[in-house]
């Protein structure tokens, strides 16, 4: 199947993308006769860039809002999540990195005269965590670019499937369950692969808001129709099989409620898979309410997860400082809706960062004794452990060592000399 693509464009500040100086324009269907009108129109972002209060005012009104079991049982993970919240809201960030196998930029200093700067590149911004509410801004815009492409290419037929999995009340962990869903996607979608060829789809991570658990589960918005139509080699519906396996093989949940297939069909299939992935997505981020006790819990767990509060398990390695984190995915897609809501990038140079650091103002002492305002300076990551909101100056896909690009253009170089002088 071929898909129209429509472009994107994201919103002034939105935090994961370059800023662009028009709004999202949406790309309009094709009309055709007794439908010009019937889908109806997917209508302007409502969101607020920049709520009333900071988001760590509105992590600690969330923790406020807590019974004393919930804060007698998380007290510790949550309150430091709040902490880091309020650090997030004084601090920065200036990130310095090297561009490879681009010519070096000259640059202009007093004295007028040209400087090369080497490659060198830098730089900063707000320390914009994954919570703040302009990277909220940024997936709801991408949300739209995905909208658009749904109602331009007139695609019949959608599936929701949603995958829970068993919870504390089953001896599991957070962590436990989230990894246990999380494997069974990726298998579940292997499957789908196999006897339907190449799919669309879009994943999110909700938290369980009713029992105020906080504990995961997956939104899987499939771009075609499964159900037991859909049969393997043995003739078992798509729809059993993929139970059966969820249940008994994967034992990720049970067999009746581990997963939920919802059909999206119809005029209201658009507004509808457009309503439940901003609602879901939205959840994840601070917006103008303050959380539930569940979804605080959430959070503070994936800010556990990169802050040591997540037990290693076996097989895993601990990161370059000795510690065992791991940064859990709320949102992901296949290459092709990747590759559409992906921004336009005019500067095509290839940067390695090198280190990133955390920049707090605070007061110090000078020699007279006076309290001045200073930087205070903080590596965060060094090389490799560069966050993903850094993308907003460089797809960090092609991630290497500076010392292993060196060697592999000299080697390069080596080779073509070789060549040209007959040797190889």
């Amino acid at each position: 199947m071929t898909y129209i693509s429509v472009p994107y464009s994201s919103r002034e500040g939105a935090g994961e993308s370059p800023p662009s100086p028009t709004a999202l324009q949406s790309v309009p269907a094709p009309a055709s006769a007794g439908q010009g009108d019937a889908r109806g129109s997917l209508g302007s972002l409502s969101i607020k860039d920049t709520p009333t209060i900071t988001p760590s005012e509105m992590a600690w009104k969330s923790y406020r809002n807590c019974l004393n079991e919930i804060k007698g049982k998380y007290g510790k993970l949550l309150t430091d999540f709040c902490r880091y919240m309020e650090m997030c809201d004084n601090s920065g960030f200036s990130a310095e990195g090297v561009a490879v196998g681009s010519r070096c930029k000259s640059y202009y200093v007093l004295d007028k005269y040209s400087k090369n700067d080497w490659g060198k590149r830098k730089v900063s911004g707000p320390l914009l965590n994954r919570w703040h509410p302009k990277r909220r801004a940024a997936w709801i815009a991408k949300m739209h670019t995905v909208s658009n492409w749904y109602e331009a290419n007139r695609i019949e037929g959608c599936t929701l499937i949603t995958l829970t999995g068993y919870q504390e009340n089953s001896g599991l962990s957070f962590y436990d369950t989230w990894d246990a869903i999380a494997e069974s996607r990726v298998k579940l979608l292997k499957i789908l692969r196999k006897y339907l060829g190449k799919i669309s789809y879009f994943w999110v991570v909700e938290p369980h808001t009713q029992n105020e658990t906080g504990y995961p589960h997956f939104h899987l918005a499939v771009f075609t129709e499964v159900d037991n139509h859909i049969k393997d080699t043995n003739g078992e519906g798509m729809e059993d099989k993929l139970r059966r396996l969820y249940s008994e093989e994967w034992k990720t949940g049970s067999h009746t409620y581990g997963l939920d297939f919802t059909p999206m069909k119809g005029d209201k299939s658009i507004k509808d898979l457009k309503n439940y992935l901003m609602k879901y997505i939205a959840k994840g981020y601070i917006g103008d309410e303050i959380w539930s006790p569940g979804e605080l819990i959430f959070n503070a767990h994936l800010y556990g997860a990169t802050h040591g509060a997540r037990p290693p398990k076996e097989g895993e390695t601990p990161d370059l400082k000795g510690n065992y984190t791991k940064k859990y995915r709320l949102i992901g897609m296949s290459r092709d809706l990747s590759a559409l809501i992906k921004p336009f990038e005019e500067d095509k140079e290839d940067i390695v960062w090198l280190h990133v650091d955390e920049t707090e103002p605070t007061d110090q002492k000078n020699e007279d004794g006076e309290y001045v305002k200073v930087e205070r300076v903080k590596t965060l990551f060094d090389r490799l452990l560069i966050p993903d909101w850094l993308d907003t100056w460089r797809e960090m896909a092609k991630m290497q060592s500076w010392e292993s690009r060196i060697y592999d253009e000299k080697a390069a170089r080596r080779a073509r000399k070789q060549q040209q002088d007959g040797y190889l």
